[in-house]
């Protein structure tokens, strides 16, 4: 087992022992902020669901991508994957704006649903080729602001479990890096290249998941075959490691504390 595998192998046990919660990873709803992009006609009826809770979580969008939409339905999920994947980002609601307003996709809802389809109907168990061909037709479209990292994070969301594409961002590739891996996107290469990188990822999470599932209960099975569920340890073992002095420990999940220290 290569070092990088026992790192997450680690990351799992203390996940599962403090009883973390992947699912309910997110930043906080903001509706005062995010205002300012509900003004697309697929948005006159939205408003926040008080029982979503107070984030919005990995759980909810998968949740909502699952469910049985419309175009209309289709752009709020996305309108809510992007607030997922911005956060906090200061630029986040003019990014989504742009998003949204793209002129290259004048039915951003009817695409996005084209695209799930394929994902989803193509999906014949942990089948990468499907996800690789839908990053490159998300790229392809040209949606303003919206590039292989924010691609990740959309694919993510509305792929199914049973072939779940994990989100790549800076983290993922910081993390990479330190145990020899090249998990960077790159905006200036070509669609090929950047599903390339996205496969390299996909190969390892499955082989995290692979000896994951081999070890776990029935009960630990749904999360440790999750590729999306790797990356959410990833990410936060990255975001944890490279934090600087002063930073609040309290913006870190409480498990990713403990693994060092176990």
């Amino acid at each position: 087992m290569n070092e990088a595998v026992a790192r997450v192998l680690l990351l799992a046990e203390t996940y599962s022992v403090e009883g973390g919660k992947h699912l309910e990873h997110g930043p906080e709803w903001d509706a005062e902020r995010w205002s300012t992009v509900l003004d697309a006609p697929e948005f006159s009826t939205f408003a926040w669901d008080p029982g979503w809770g107070t984030h919005v979580t990995r759980g909810r969008l998968l949740n909502l991508w699952a469910g049985d939409i419309d175009e209309n339905d289709a752009a709020r999920a996305f309108f809510l994957t992007m607030v997922w994947g911005l956060g906090k980002h200061y630029l986040g609601p003019y990014k989504i704006q742009k998003m949204l307003t793209s002129k290259w996709i004048p039915d951003l809802g009817s695409f996005l649903l084209d695209v799930r389809r394929r994902v989803v109907g193509d999906s014949q168990g942990e089948d990468v080729e499907v996800l690789k061909q839908a990053f490159v037709e998300v790229l392809g479209a040209n949606i303003s602001h919206l590039g292989p990292v924010y691609a990740t994070k959309l694919l993510y969301a509305m792929s199914p479990p049973t072939n779940r594409s994990p989100v790549m961002d800076v983290w993922v590739k910081r993390w990479g890096a330190r145990y020899g891996f090249d998990f960077a996107l790159d905006s200036t290469q070509k669609w090929a290249w950047n599903a390339e990188k996205l496969a390299d990822f996909v190969s390892f999470c499955d082989d995290c998941t692979s000896t994951l599932t081999a070890q776990g209960n029935d009960t630990m099975y749904a999360e440790y075959s999750d590729r999306g569920f790797i990356e959410y340890l990833v990410f936060w073992d990255s975001k944890y490691r490279s934090r600087k002095p002063w930073t609040d420990l309290s913006e870190f999940p409480s498990w990713i504390r403990k693994v060092d220290s176990r």
